[in-house]
């Protein structure tokens, strides 16, 4: 059963590596890999599958030992994927690199393997996602930071919601959102700005960004670091379902008052798809 699943995996590897950007799952193949993933739970949780992830010339090298690690990882396609290579193209090996919102670690250990003289600093304020993403880093030999705090527009504590993930690692809805409810954790929360002017950590020339609501407060907290004139590049995925100001979303804010934030940051703001569909914007000098 372990030889047909870690076959199982290479061939989908094969298949990814293969098909590049325009690789997609059917529906149906989508229904499959949850069913093999949910009913082999108790494999996954006593044996780490090596993978290689594959992004043009970039790879990196990952030990899933979760169902949610497994999604995250493989399931990197569409939207996130173009995000990724936009971001891959356009970093320098000496560039500081903050992920805020690093979670396994996906985008920082891909980033990292470019970087000769740069460093990657992570930001993951969830407990089992932090240690898989040390781990990950560890493993591919990225010069790294990680920051065990979430990132926001103030300094002190805040309640982590957890997104019902389970305690596996690799989940991502985790908020610290007011207005979420359910299981929570007491975190830490930081500002970027606070971190660079206490010199713990070195200012950044480009941020990738995912924190499920909190982007504008994060970007309010980073102001002066990334109106420097070296913070050349920030990369967001917009989460409109949890900030779009209606009665149902997690914050009163709108996505154009993010854009002008930017804007004041000396960015110049697109966003990835011309009809704003998939949720990520760039803002570059």
């Amino acid at each position: 059963m372990l030889g047909r699943l870690h076959m199982f995996v290479r061939n989908f590897d094969n298949s990814i590596r293969t098909n590049g950007l325009i690789w997609t799952l059917t529906a149906g193949a989508k229904l499959i890999l949850k069913s093999i993933a949910r009913q082999r739970v108790h494999i996954y949780h006593h044996l780490e599958i090596p993978y290689i992830y594959k992004c043009g010339d970039n790879s990196a090298s990952f030990h899933i030992s979760g169902p949610l690690e497994f999604y995250r990882v493989i399931g990197l396609h569409g939207g996130s994927r173009y995000n990724l290579v936009e971001l891959l193209d356009e970093i320098r090996p000496t560039d500081t690199f903050y992920e805020v919102g690093a979670n396994i670690g996906i985008y920082s250990c891909l980033v990292g393997a470019q970087l000769t003289d740069g460093t990657v600093i992570s930001f993951e304020p969830e407990p089992n996602n932090i240690h898989r993403l040390r781990s990950h880093l560890q493993h591919n030999d990225i010069n790294h930071v990680v920051r065990e705090e979430a990132i926001s527009n103030f300094r002190g504590e805040s309640e982590l919601k957890l997104d019902g993930g389970g305690g596996s690692a690799g989940s991502g809805m985790h908020s610290i959102s007011p207005k979420k409810s359910g299981e929570s954790v007491t975190v830490p929360v930081e500002t970027i700005d606070s971190l660079v002017t206490s010199h713990e950590i070195p200012p950044p020339n480009v941020i990738q960004m995912d924190v499920e609501g909190e982007e504008y407060h994060v970007v309010e907290g980073a102001i002066s670091s990334l109106s420097r004139d070296d913070c050349r590049l920030i990369h967001i995925q917009v989460h409109r379902n949890v900030i779009e100001g209606n009665q149902l979303s997690d914050y009163d804010i709108r996505s154009s008052e993010l854009v002008t934030l930017l804007e004041k940051c000396g960015f110049e703001v697109t966003y990835l798809d011309k009809n704003h569909t998939n949720g990520y914007l760039i803002g570059r000098k």
